[in-house]
């Protein structure tokens, strides 16, 4: 037995429409294709950018905190992706490491501020 030609991004059964058409649900055009990423992208970005912005902190001191708002905006997007219900909240362990990561990332970057102008108030 032949499955019914499904929505990609909702699900709904596109049985009887033709291709020139939107899905009813949802209004996604039935001729296109799912991005090519997987969802799981997003929490293993997160990871890698918090990963990154906690080794910035070191070198580059308060810009850091560019990479680790990119780590929790990444984290975001795959919280949004569970919500949608394309992954389940078991794949994205990466987010939560990333998204913490960044904060601590945040963290020692005002830190590492403060002690730069301490020190250069200190020394006039």
């Amino acid at each position: 037995m032949r499955e019914s030609p499904r929505c990609w991004k909702c699900g709904y059964d596109l049985t009887g429409l033709r291709v020139d058409e939107s899905c009813p649900e949802c209004g996604t055009e039935i001729w296109t294709r799912p991005t090519e990423y997987k969802a799981k992208d997003h929490a293993d970005m997160a990871f890698w950018w918090g990963l990154g912005s906690i080794f910035s902190v070191c070198l580059i001191g308060p810009f850091a905190i560019f990479l680790a708002v990119a780590a929790l905006r990444n984290a975001r997007r795959a919280e949004l992706e569970v919500h949608q219900g394309r992954i389940t909240p078991s794949d994205i362990p990466g987010a939560k490491s990333g998204r913490i990561l960044a904060w601590c990332a945040i963290v020692f970057a005002i830190g590492h501020t403060g002690l730069i102008v301490t020190r250069m108030v200190l020394s006039l």
